[in-house]
């Protein structure tokens, strides 16, 4: 009988990774390495086959082997990485990026790893260099920009990002990430139906995409449009029900039309998915005053307050609950904490002269 020998077993894995039949390249994978389990790049490539597969534990072990045997290989540290990064092990992802970087300078998809870690750490600027890094070797890594829109993003430049992610879409018109990234610029920027046509872009490109069904439900909520609003973020649950944004916009619905039990259901969720959502604590107290359950509403806001202490909605929260609890001077000073830090909203000026009257 015919027996297979490790390079042809190595080209039909690699026939089968490049068909994403990732499974059966996984298996033609294995039988190469009978011939030879020193193979530091046939790990490596088992390792891949894992890590499309999601399967990101059996991914690192694989990546760990392949470094063992040949540390002096940037690919296989970048690779381990990846699996580190998707395990949500950041330092030692870090860790392996940079020793890539020592390896060859130039890996772009190092550096864009990098900046990929150093972005879910909240390292906005550092994360920003390294994305910089990656488009300086690779002028045309469409990732690279995503990221780098990102990060410029949650920096709060939103002008920037915005350009950064039509570059991105210049590059590769079908990458729904940056879609749905522009589609956070724009709603930033309050231009409204510009954002709604760049969430639906990304989910007519990726139909599966929480992240856009949830951003699709924030404009269309601010438009008005509460039931398709509602749609988006239950889309958004069905398809990851731990996604604490959709069940906080969700309650945000549910309040305004009343539901105010299932509005709190629906916040409780949420800050049990994310202890330091501020916005969700907010809606809590919102939903328990009025259901007049006063002495909870106001640990609700108080507990908002504490998250971020220049929370204005909190505060002018915390004044209608010590006011119906007839604390009068107590509301009095949440009221003006609310108008001291956002003076141009006449719903603090109106409750701060409600008391004033009295």
């Amino acid at each position: 009988m015919f027996q297979k020998t490790k390079e042809e077993w190595l080209d039909e894995g690699n026939a089968f990774y490049g068909s994403e039949r990732y499974q059966e390249a996984l298996a033609a994978y294995e039988q190469a390495l009978r011939f030879d389990p020193n193979s530091a790049a046939i790990h490596h490539s088992r390792g891949s086959a894992f890590y499309a597969l999601e399967r990101y534990q059996e991914a690192l072990g694989a990546f760990e082997q392949a470094v063992r045997l040949d540390p002096t290989k940037a690919l296989y540290h970048s690779a381990r990485g990846d699996a580190l990064y998707e395990l949500e092990h950041y330092q030692e992802a870090l860790a392996s990026y940079e020793q890539a970087l020592r390896l060859d300078p130039t890996f772009v998809h190092a550096h864009n790893g990098k900046g990929n870690v150093l972005y879910d750490l909240e390292h906005y600027q550092e994360a920003l260099a390294a994305y910089d890094q990656a488009i300086y070797f690779n002028p045309n890594f469409v990732h690279a920009h995503n990221g780098r829109g990102n990060a410029l993003y949650e920096l709060g430049r939103l002008q920037e990002a915005l350009a950064v992610y039509d570059q991105a879409l210049h590059l590769d018109p079908t990458y729904a990430y940056a879609h749905n990234g522009r589609g956070n610029a724009l709603y930033d920027l309050g231009r409204s139906q510009e954002s709604l046509a760049a969430y639906e872009e990304a989910l007519r490109l990726d139909p599966n995409y929480t992240y856009a069904y949830n951003g699709r439900g924030n404009v269309l909520y601010d438009l008005g449009r509460s039931q398709e609003a509602l749609a988006a973020y239950e889309k958004a649950l069905r398809l990851d029900p731990t996604y604490a944004s959709a069940h906080n916009g969700k309650g945000n619905i549910l309040y305004d039309q009343g539901r105010y039990k299932e509005a709190l259901a629906s916040y409780e969720q949420a800050i049990r998915l994310d202890s330091t959502y501020t916005s969700a604590y907010n809606g809590k107290g919102n939903a328990l005053y009025d259901l007049r359950r006063y002495q909870e509403a106001l640990a609700a806001y108080e507990q908002a307050i504490h998250l971020d202490p220049t929370y204005a909605c909190a505060y002018n929260g915390k004044g209608n609950v010590l006011y119906d609890l007839r604390r009068y001077r107590d509301a009095l000073v949440a009221y003006e904490q609310a108008i001291r830090l956002d003076p141009t909203e006449p719903l603090y000026q109106t409750n701060r002269a409600k008391v004033v009257r009295r």
